[in-house]
């Protein structure tokens, strides 16, 4: 039985899920063990839980400078087994607000990378008289910095973390989960909100982490802002977690920032909506590009707005030959699936970009080719598209006046964009989970719609892992997911282009 699952139905399933994997894997998940063809249905291999070592301490681990009062708002021990769902539990952090590969092929098993967004947060209620564009958000622990972490999986006990730095200037001080400017959340404390904090232009809520191979660099893409961060990820150095250069949008300052600032990112991300930058940022394997995708439309989702209906989503392309000097490469458009073909059809601005992931190597392709995930309610959805067929409209005129972003639903954005002379990336589903409560399409599926990272491991067998939100909700340790696809992404590409 695998420890730290949420009940013993989930231990048994994980007990039988295990007897699907080769019986060559003695204990550590290995590329080479894993199935090279596809499956007949698209099935789990495997769902593991994070298996924190013994004398594991939540946040106080992971975050060593956290004091008693810097944790008063949360709970811990036996505090969080009756916990309300608005409570914080910080023996269960957030470890997968985004998913990446440190080293895949090793014989000892793959490791994975994780990273943690800004921190525990709540919604609180709005004062009497609160302008519809502001909004008010509870920040549990303010001096929390985000950390970025090394895991294994141990097919017998879980996910075991290995090591973890947290993120800090140059000046070696850690930075903060707080946001930078009004275009996000006015930051409070005191459990709901009752104590106003100041914006911070350390603040980064980090949603996605990826290797830049050849280098001890790691790739975060970040919501606020929105940003491209390059930092030091060698593990067990006291560089690991220095932040060496942000990219944010044109147009844009940050002050008194504790590392390089630049501002080179298109301006038109300036317009990305309240709590929706980049959760998607995908690494080439010679570690020369990047490609990070906004997770929602540009312009107010307002019900009346004429960007509420919006399907586009707007990515950049980086050259990070030099990750210290990157250069905008290209401005792309990429369409999310139509609102109507997910089984909750209520709201077109519900359909988000959760991670994306580098996969021509798997593709068979030199193109550009990324796996993207789309979420809505309790579904997710899996995409192949191919950017190099994308047109790039970093010097189009319109991109400025956001003409791209209200073009309405989905069938009238791709027929006014190809009026314009604008290809958006071209996409293939390849993985639905179909409803992850009422009725999963892949076979043992018995995870959350809460997953924000994807991996692939080889052409046929992708891993994905969920966000806890440390605990909110009465979540329990998140986990990674290994899923045998249906259909491999060699195939998928070459059905993409017939």
């Amino acid at each position: 039985m695998i420890p730290y699952l949420r009940n013993l139905n989930h231990a048994l399933l994980a007990a039988i899920l295990l007897a699907c994997l080769p019986s060559s894997l003695a204990q550590y998940l290995r590329q080479s063990d894993l199935p090279q063809d596809p499956a007949e249905k698209a099935t789990v291999l495997g769902h593991w839980l994070v298996a924190p070592h013994a004398d594991f301490q939540g946040l106080r681990t992971v975050n060593p400078f956290l004091t008693d009062e810097d944790l008063k708002y949360t709970k811990s021990g036996s505090e969080c087994d009756d916990r309300s769902k608005g409570d914080v539990c910080a023996d269960v952090p957030s470890w997968f607000s985004g998913l990446g590969i440190f080293n895949l092929t090793a014989e000892d098993g793959i490791r994975f990378l994780g990273v943690m967004d800004g921190g525990p947060a709540n919604a609180c209620k709005e004062p009497r008289g609160t302008p519809d564009h502001i909004s008010h958000k509870d920040y549990v622990v303010p001096a929390f910095a985000p950390v970025v972490s090394k895991f294994r999986v141990d097919q017998t006990h879980g996910v075991l973390l290995e090591h973890h730095c947290f993120l800090k200037g140059s000046d070696g001080e850690p930075l903060n989960g707080l946001p930078n400017t009004d275009n996000d959340d006015s930051p409070f404390t005191g459990g709901d909100c009752e104590v106003q904090l100041n914006r911070s232009v350390n603040g980064l809520d980090t949603e996605e982490v990826q290797k830049i191979p050849g280098t001890n660099l790691c790739l975060a893409g970040d919501e606020y802002s929105p940003s491209m961060v390059i930092f030091n990820c060698e593990f067990g150095t006291k560089e690991c977690g220095t932040v060496l250069t942000r990219y944010i949008p044109e147009g844009l300052e940050l002050p008194g920032a504790s590392y390089n600032v630049r501002s080179i990112l298109p301006g038109a991300f300036l317009h990305r909506r309240k709590g929706r930058g980049f959760e998607s940022a995908a690494v080439s394997p010679d570690g020369k590009t990047a490609i990070l995708l906004l997770q929602s439309p540009l312009g107010d989702d307002d019900k009346w707005s004429p960007f509420a209906t919006s399907h586009v989503i707007h990515a950049v392309k980086m050259d990070i030959t030099d990750p210290g000097n990157a250069i905008v490469a290209a401005h792309y458009l990429y369409v999310v699936e139509n609102f109507l073909n997910w089984f909750d059809k209520r709201k077109p601005q519900d359909t988000k970009i959760s991670s994306a992931t580098w996969a021509s190597q798997f593709a068979g392709t030199d193109h550009d080719v990324l796996v993207v995930i789309e979420r809505r309610p309790n579904q997710i959805k899996f995409f192949l598209a191919d950017f190099t067929v994308a047109s790039d409209i970093k010097e189009n005129s319109l991109t400025g006046d956001l003409a791209f972003d209200k073009l309405g639903l989905h069938d009238k954005s791709l027929k006014k964009l190809r009026e314009l002379g604008v290809e958006p990336a071209r996409k293939a589903l390849f993985l639905d989970t179909g409803d992850v409560e009422k009725d999963p399409f892949i076979e043992n599926w018995d995870s959350s719609d809460k997953m924000e990272g994807v991996a692939v491991l080889n052409s046929c067998v992708v891993a994905m892992a969920d966000d806890n939100d440390f605990g909110l909700g009465r979540e329990g340790q998140p986990g990674i997911t290994v899923v045998q696809l249906s259909e491999c992404m060699d195939a998928v590409f070459n059905r993409m282009n017939t």
